[in-house]
């Protein structure tokens, strides 16, 4: 009984195997990294001097991005001219009024400090002005108390007159006290009053000061860089991208129309250039998943990068990197490079699976039957 039921359960798993799990048939192709553009070449404008370069090769780019400047030279000329002469001066403005805004800004922050610690000082002043306050309006309240009782006994005989007038001299030191406190509370109360004045007139100042320190530094700058514009050419990125290559350095000159450097564009994914054996094309779907592996990327730290078929050639190629033979050339573009991994260069070697068709394993199992039966 107990052989049947496994027998049943095992072929009740032998028909789903079969009739559920796919079979992948997949080759394994050669390839190279070609990109999918071509480079962007700078060029100079005119004649001149390279007088400074802002980047490096492999930098990255923004588009409009300041590359280079050239100093602009005219035929027959020699030296600095009167533009560029004025633009040194400019230059150096700017450099003494930015000190002079930092020599202000630090002035302001000092000032700031000296009225923290005198607002501090008045603050505890004026706690211990409140306290005696508090201390002499209660002593002035007991002497009142005092002179009354004994103005009221007096006039009945029961207190003599001299105990009468020391209680009201008494009565009197304490009003006198408490007159003084207060006025001494006052006093404090108005100092602090202008010392918050004076901080707010001391912020506007400041304010006011920077506001002409940034309109002053705004127009020279403006003036400067219509100077530097006539006289030099400032060389911009045309294009987001990497710097792919120098052609100067600083100091060089150069002609119109001589090489500055190149840009590989960045708004374009690199491609892959795989080469695939003749009889396995036709099974081939443009849009089809491919898994590559890249040579110097070791895939337990990157994983496999991602592409789609984009183009297949119309006739065989013969590729060096598949061993001579006669290919098809298979474009893939690369989806999203894994984390980490950097744009790699051309020519760099690849090792590409490619899945040609997907079927369950009966079919797989049948199939060289149904082949065998047809044939005789």
């Amino acid at each position: 009984m107990v052989a049947c039921v496994c027998l049943l359960a095992f072929a009740i798993m032998a028909v789903f195997a079969l009739g559920f799990i796919e079979y992948a048939e997949k080759i394994t192709v050669d390839g190279r990294v070609a990109p999918s553009a071509k480079p962007i070449v700078v060029t100079a404008p005119g004649p001149g001097r390279v007088v400074d370069v802002a980047v490096l090769p492999s930098d990255a780019l923004e588009q409009g991005e300041i590359l280079m400047r050239i100093e602009r030279r005219v035929a027959g000329t020699n030296g600095s001219s009167d533009s560029e002469q004025r633009a040194i001066g400019l230059a150096r403005q700017i450099q003494m009024l930015m000190a002079e805004s930092v020599a202000a800004e630090r002035a302001h922050l000092d000032q700031l400090a000296l009225f923290q610690r005198q607002g501090e000082q008045l603050e505890r002043e004026l706690e211990l002005a409140d306290d005696s306050v508090q201390v002499n309006l209660g002593l002035f309240e007991i002497a009142l108390q005092s002179k009354n009782r004994l103005d009221q006994l007096g006039s009945n005989g029961a207190v003599s007159p001299q105990e009468s007038e020391a209680a009201h001299a008494s009565w009197l030191r304490s009003q006198r006290d408490l007159h003084q406190a207060r006025s001494a509370q006052v006093r404090l109360q108005e100092s602090q009053a202008q010392l918050v004045l004076e901080s707010r007139h001391q912020n506007s100042r400041y304010l006011s000061q920077v506001a002409a320190f940034a309109h002053r530094q705004a127009s020279l700058e403006t003036e400067y860089e219509v100077l530097r514009n006539r006289s030099h050419w400032s060389i911009r990125a045309p294009v987001a991208g990497q710097v792919d290559h120098l052609h100067v350095h600083a100091n060089q000159m150069v002609g119109a129309g001589d090489r500055l450097l190149t840009i590989a564009q960045a708004d374009h994914q690199h491609q892959v250039e795989l080469f695939v054996p003749n009889g396995k094309v036709p099974q081939l779907k443009k849009g089809q998943t491919v898994q590559m592996r890249y040579a110097g990327y070791p895939v337990h730290d990157y994983g496999t990068v991602q592409g789609r078929l984009k183009h297949t050639s119309l006739a065989p190629v013969v590729a060096v990197a598949s061993g001579g033979t006669s290919h098809y050339q298979v474009i893939v573009a690369v989806e999203r490079l894994p984390e980490g991994m950097e744009q790699p260069k051309a020519d760099l070697l690849v090792q590409a699976d490619i899945v040609l068709r997907r079927q369950s394993l009966w079919r797989w199992l049948i199939e060289p039957m149904a082949d065998v039966m047809d044939r005789l």
